[in-house]
C-alpha cells in the first residue's frame, strides 16, 4: 500500500516479516522514498514518536499478542499521528472451516486470533488514542464492474450499528492523543 501513496509523503518504512515479501517489494515496488525491512512483531525498531502514519494492513490477526502490537504501534506514532488498520473480522472465520476442505488459501491457515468489532476496539487504549472510523471494507476483488455497484451501495447503507455483524476486513482509523 505504501507504493500507492509513495507520493505523498516524503519518506516510509515497510516492514515484514518474510524475506520473500520483502525481495518481492524491493523488485517491484522499488521507489527512492520508501525503504523496505525484514523484523517481527513488537517491539517494532523505531523510536517513540517516529511516524505521522502507520498501515498495519493484514498484519493484526497473525501476531501472538495483538494488545502489544497495537501498544507498540501507538508508541511509534507521534501525537495525532494515524493508525489505519485492517484485520478479517470474527465472522470471517469460516476460512478456519474451509481450510479442512482445501478451499481457502494456505495464507489463512497461520491467522492466529480473529477479532470482533467490539473486541478489536477494546484493544485501543482509550486514553492515548481516539478511534475515528470503524466499518467494514468492501470492495471488488473481482474486474467485473457490476459488483462496484453493490459494494458502493453496501458501504452507504451499512450502519455503525449493522455495520459490525456484515462479512468482510473490517478496517479502524485511530488518531493518537
Amino acid at each position: 500500500f505504501i507504493d500507492y501513496l509513495h507520493n505523498d509523503f516524503k519518506s516510509a518504512v515497510g516492514i515484514d516479516s518474510s524475506a520473500e515479501m520483502i525481495r518481492f517489494a524491493e523488485k517491484s515496488h522499488s521507489r527512492r522514498n520508501i525503504q523496505y525491512l525484514l523484523g517481527e512483531d513488537a517491539p517494532l525498531p523505531f523510536e517513540n514518536n517516529s511516524f505521522d502514519l502507520v498501515l498495519s494492513m493484514g498484519t493484526l490477526e497473525y501476531v501472538k499478542d495483538q494488545q502489544k502490537h497495537l501498544d507498540d504501534v501507538l508508541r511509534v506514532l507521534k501525537k495525532n499521528g494515524i493508525l489505519f488498520l485492517t484485520t478479517p473480522t470474527k465472522i470471517m472465520n469460516i476460512y478456519r472451516i474451509v481450510r479442512v476442505f482445501g478451499l481457502a488459501a494456505a495464507r489463512y491457515w497461520k491467522i492466529n486470533k480473529y477479532l470482533s468489532f467490539d473486541e478489536l476496539e477494546d484493544l485501543i487504549d482509550k486514553n492515548s488514542a481516539r478511534i475515528l472510523e470503524h466499518k467494514v471494507l468492501f470492495f471488488n476483488p473481482s474486474s467485473i464492474r457490476l459488483f462496484d455497484v453493490f459494494f458502493d451501495i453496501m458501504n452507504l447503507i451499512s450502519s455503525e450499528k449493522s455495520n459490525k455483524f456484515l462479512f468482510g476486513p473490517q478496517y479502524i482509523t485511530i488518531r493518537k492523543l
